[in-house]
């Protein structure tokens, strides 16, 4: 069953319940941050665990609709002058993108502008201009295209990796990724580099939709 037919059968359930209006009740004089990765057109691939934090360019356009309809979208700064100056007045959402795809510039941005609507891009400086993958897109590329069926990785210690499946191989992602991200740059890319020896990789698929 696709994701986002589950997803809208549960926002409508929310809706009917009452749930989200009593949300909106309760927290009337907030400030919600919301964080976007990527924004491409639909396709089937977002069924796909590499594409789990992409939003069609269609659905992003629903959101920043209704997102206008029953909040108010304000930007970092004001929301920042807001709450120093204690004037929430509403749910005040402030839209941001983490890494700064140029799938964001593409995609977003274009839907943005047509809403009248703004947004906070944090961007990841040192790729720009360059052909490189995020340290977390990498470590997805070789665990879910390597040949291999296993392999052992040093983490804290010795870890072997079942790669028979698709599951098992995006649950391996899962343990490698959550790892890394609370351990030093060293660390990082140590383990990147075990992996592209281990199973041969050299930049090869790079995939740069996300």
């Amino acid at each position: 069953m696709p994701k986002n037919f589950v997803k809208n059968i549960l926002y409508s359930a929310l809706d009917l319940s009452g749930l989200n209006q009593l949300y909106k009740q309760k927290n009337k004089g907030s400030v919600l941050i919301l964080t976007y990765h990527s924004v491409l057109p639909n396709s089937p691939k977002f069924e796909g665990f590499d594409y789990r934090n992409c939003v069609s360019a269609e659905d992003f356009d629903a959101q920043i609709k209704y997102l206008k309809k029953h909040y108010s979208i304000i930007s970092l700064n004001e929301a920042t002058e807001r709450l120093k100056a204690d004037r929430l007045d509403n749910i005040h959402v402030v839209i941001t993108f983490d890494d700064g795809f140029k799938n964001n510039h593409d995609y977003a941005v274009p839907v943005l502008l047509d809403n009248d609507a703004t947004a906070v891009f944090y961007i990841a400086t040192d790729f720009i201009g360059k052909h490189y993958m995020l340290w977390t897109e990498k470590v997805n590329d070789i665990l879910l295209n390597t040949k291999l069926n296993k392999l052992k990785v040093n983490l804290d210690e010795p870890v072997e990796l079942d790669l028979s499946s698709v599951e098992k191989r995006e649950k391996a992602s899962v343990l490698v990724r959550t790892y890394l991200k609370f351990h030093p740059i060293e660390v990082e890319e140590r383990v990147l580099a075990e992996l592209s020896e281990i199973t041969g990789y050299d930049d090869w698929a790079i995939n740069e939709d996300p």
